[in-house]
């Protein structure tokens, strides 16, 4: 080898085959690379924290790797963004699987769907390679129109829900968020609305035993309300509110509103606008003791206002009336209402169900007489009667061979005779009862009314002054007679005033 100057590099030439040994050495021996750094400086990389296996390579450091880091904190710490492999699927026309394991779960760490099909039922096929540890999110894309259920999960639009195998099973996080408590909720710092997307939600409290399940409470609300419903879908067929508890005896009833708090406004105010419904109805098909409707004041005296009260600015005229109470069962037994004046019972009104009205009694029917058929409704009143004004119904009868006076339409009445011999038929009498009959001869004059009947059988009749019984009336045309009668149950008892013309 010739020598050089000292003003020259010496530049040392090594055979080939020495490099090719030297290279060998350092990877086979030793397993380790030399590199040499920016600043000269000669490095050994220990190669066998790392192994092949095929296509596949594994890390055999005994502590954490980092991506971005020196100072990993994990086994695999990356200081930057991570992407998870997904496959995207179109929309699903029937229930199935997402796919088959190989095409999802086992090469992909999540699924994005678009669906457009209605009521689809989606299941996660178990992976390949089943130890606990896999992760498998499914997301609903924003750009679908249905939602879909998946795992038992329902995903709307534009939302995902996270799954993690367990070594047997899919399980879903999500079933953590439906057991969080309403009280875990971050309260709102502005006002807000949820939109639920059409998807009905349940809260089950089927471990609740002596605990209020939902409260909502407020000590500074000034105005405005503290729980408020609305629907303005004019279509709806449903209710905006429902309560329904199949308790059967719930010691505060199934739904108690309390406003025992000093107000002045309404406790229970109800507003409706409808033309043909009911503002307020009460369907009580099983009741067969108790109240469907029960109003009571237990506390101090009621000095002002009314535990019941109806008004209506509507015209009279309304056929409903402006309170209607109607029984529709077919049975005439029993009480229809009853307004109970004190603490003594059948005080005040009572209305029954076979038509009789009783004031102050429970019983308001008459004893019918032998000769009638069945009891005819009847007000009965055990007291006296103080009328302002009074007018009793008044009928026109109709002339024949046989004139029929119904009391039960009016118990004053006239008639123009048109014929001698005439029979007149009192119907519908009762004990005690009075009665008028404006008596009209008619252009002819000396017509006569020759028998009194009852219910069309011959009647007692007695006449004031010593008179045989029958009624004789002036002959005179046009002449004008007032027949009044007591019935006592057995007699008729007649007073005539003649010819007032």
């Amino acid at each position: 080898m010739a020598n050089v100057t000292s003003g020259h590099k010496r530049k040392v030439m090594l055979p080939t085959a020495v490099l090719l040994g030297l290279v060998f050495y350092s990877l086979s021996a030793i397993a380790q690379v030399r590199v040499i750094d920016n600043k000269g400086t000669i490095q050994m990389v220990d190669t066998s924290k790392w192994k092949l296996n095929g296509n596949d390579i594994g890390n055999k450091n005994t502590g954490n790797v980092g991506i971005g880091t020196y100072a990993p904190m994990a086994k695999l710490h990356n200081t930057g963004a991570t992407i998870l492999g997904s496959v995207a699927l179109t929309d699903f026309a029937a229930n199935a699987d997402v796919g088959t394991a190989a095409a999802t779960v086992d090469a992909y760490s999540g699924a994005v769907i678009t669906q457009t099909t209605a009521g689809i039922t989606l299941s996660l096929p178990n992976p390949t390679n089943n130890p606990a540890g896999r992760v498998f999110q499914v997301s609903n894309a924003a750009a679908s129109t249905q939602a879909i259920t998946v795992q038992g999960v329902t995903i709307a639009p534009g939302s995902s829900a996270l799954y993690r195998w367990d070594g047997a099973a899919w399980n879903t996080t999500t079933a953590l968020a439906n057991n969080i408590p309403l009280s875990g909720l971050t309260p709102a710092i502005a006002a807000n609305s949820i939109n639920n997307g059409d998807y009905a939600q349940v809260w089950n409290w089927n471990a609740s035993t002596t605990t209020t399940p939902f409260t909502i409470a407020t000590s500074s609300l000034t105005s405005g309300n503290l729980f408020s419903l609305t629907n303005t879908n004019a279509s709806q067929t449903g209710s905006v509110f429902s309560l329904a508890s199949n308790a059967t005896a719930p010691t505060s009833g199934i739904a108690n509103l309390d406003f025992s708090g000093n107000h002045t406004g309404n406790g229970l105010n109800i507003t409706d606008a409808t033309v043909a419904g009911n503002a307020f109805r009460v369907t009580a098909n099983a009741l067969t003791t108790g109240n469907a409707i029960l109003v009571s004041n237990t506390g101090t005296a009621l000095t002002s206002g009314a535990l019941i009260k109806v008004s209506s600015p509507v015209q009279a005229t309304t056929t409903g009336g402006i309170l209607n109470v109607v029984n529709t069962a077919v049975s005439t037994t029993g009480k229809v209402a009853t307004i109970q004046a004190n603490t003594n019972a059948g005080s005040g009104v009572n209305v029954y169900a076979n038509g009789n009205v009783g004031i102050n009694t429970t019983s308001p029917a008459f004893t019918a007489p032998a000769n009638t058929g069945a009891n005819i409704p009847t007000f009965g009143v055990d007291g006296t009667i103080n009328a302002n004004n009074y007018t009793a119904p008044f009928q026109t009868l109709t002339d024949a061979a046989t004139i029929t006076w119904d009391l039960s339409k009016g118990p004053s009445a006239t008639i123009t005779l048109g014929a001698t011999g005439r029979t007149l038929n009192i119907t519908n009498a009762k004990n005690g009862m009075y009665g008028v009959l404006i008596v009209k001869q008619d252009a002819t004059g000396s017509r006569t009314i020759t028998t009194v009947q009852k219910d069309g059988v011959a009647a007692t009749t007695k006449v004031v002054n010593g008179g045989t019984g029958v009624l004789s009336l002036t002959s005179t045309a046009s002449a004008v007679d007032i027949c009044s009668f007591f019935y006592d149950g057995t007699t008729f008892w007649w007073t005539i005033g003649y010819n007032f013309n």
